[in-house]
């Protein structure tokens, strides 16, 4: 975690030192504050795991900071709490007065289950669990931490050079690292029970966003661009399934996956009747590729085929939205809205069969939302709507 907060310290200070030149000569002013202490925790608990739950309460230092600059043309805000813990934030702002603006960011925080949880499978953290079942004998189960961290890095830039139109870009990666808790089906039913176990969480998240547009005080306009990356480390988890002869099952865990979306946003003010039309239209797609499941573990530990007629599944789904609003004001005691929703999911994914079983339902559908509101105020703490 320290490692990811100096570089961004250091590209902070770079990226404002060479603009800040000049402000400084002309009276840049630079108040704050540096904050260093010692945390000493005693606890008595049989699991401490609540008290941690969202925040890093563990014994030693403690530190942090608070920066302010301010000058004719630039300014500059930077804060940090919690340095070198699990829940460490570090925000940094600045920029040009209505030229640009700027945010440099990491933030980090955690999510405590449990501190020596007990599981009978040796391998708690990896994507493989082994074990001899039945088990009873919880002294000889392993111990483990059910937690996970969540780390955020991302910048954002606008430039608006005082005008109308501006352009803001953002990105950040979030990365997810820990242990939860998942159940698997002990046979080939729900009747035969199901077993918890921990499969390891390794996550990364890349999202860049690159908005640009019109905005004034008679309307706005923007286009938005968006790409999302997931990455998971491990996909599958094997683990010993005591009814099958503790031979290894499988769980296929989150795959990986793109995600894309493109946006208009619109509103028009100042219309006739104290009127404001607003609308907005999306188009994204989320797609993965992922490798289809060829066995199944039975009764006697052996493994049967499950004959898929394709190996890969590729997932393909695609959303379309789109909405308009007018809504207006022709009376102070009146006014009304009118709106139109769409929505459509177009579903691409492949169609898998397993042998002889039917076809897996694809699912996609359109929907349309219309209706008008008309309100009606009586008195100032007294509205009637009809819609």
């Amino acid at each position: 975690m320290t490692k990811r907060t100096m570089p961004i310290v250091v590209i902070g200070l770079i990226a404002t030192s060479g603009a800040l030149a000049q402000d400084i000569a002309d009276g840049f002013k630079m108040t704050g504050e540096v904050s260093l202490g010692l945390r000493v925790t005693n606890e008595k608990a049989n699991d401490a795991a609540k008290s941690h739950e969202y925040r890093d309460l563990k014994s030693g230092a403690v530190g942090g900071f608070e920066l302010k600059g301010r000058g004719a043309e630039y300014y500059l805000d930077a804060f940090g709490e919690n340095l070198g813990r699990d829940d460490q934030d570090i925000d940094i702002r600045g920029g040009k007065y209505t030229i640009f603006k700027y945010q440099l960011y990491q933030n980090s925080m955690v999510h405590n289950w449990a501190f020596g949880a007990r599981t009978p499978h040796a391998g708690a953290g990896t994507n493989t669990l082994t074990a001899t079942l039945p088990n009873l004998n919880t002294n000889t189960w392993y111990s483990y931490d059910l937690s996970e961290k969540r780390t955020n890095v991302g910048l954002v830039f606008e430039l608006s050079n005082n005008s109308p139109w501006y352009i803001r870009t953002e990105a950040n990666q979030v990365d997810q690292k820990g242990t939860r808790l998942i159940a698997g089906a002990n046979g080939t039913g729900p009747g035969n029970g199901f077993t918890d176990k921990p499969f390891p969480v390794d996550y990364r998240t890349n999202n860049l966003s690159l908005e640009g547009g019109y905005a004034s005080k008679r309307g706005q306009l923007s286009l938005g661009l968006h790409h999302s990356r997931f990455m998971n480390e491990d996909q599958t988890l094997r683990w010993s399934n005591g009814f099958f002869a503790n031979g290894l099952d499988t769980t296929y865990l989150a795959p990986g996956s793109d995600y894309s979306k493109i946006s208009v946003n619109g509103n028009l003010r100042q219309l006739p009747l104290g009127s404001t039309l607003a609308g907005r239209m999306t188009y994204s797609k989320t797609s993965n590729s992922v490798p289809m499941g060829t066995s199944e573990l039975t009764t006697l530990g052996a493994f049967n085929p499950t004959n898929p007629d394709r190996a890969v599944f590729d997932g393909d789904i695609r959303h379309s939205t789109a909405s308009l609003t007018l809504h207006s004001n022709p009376m102070r005691q009146l006014d009304t809205r009118a709106y139109w929703n769409w929505f459509n999911k177009d579903n691409r994914s492949t169609r898998i069969t397993f042998g002889a079983s039917p076809a897996t339902h694809i699912l996609d559908y359109r929907k349309n939302n219309l209706g008008l509101d008309v309100g009606y105020r009586i008195n100032p703490n007294h509205r009637i709507v009809v819609g």
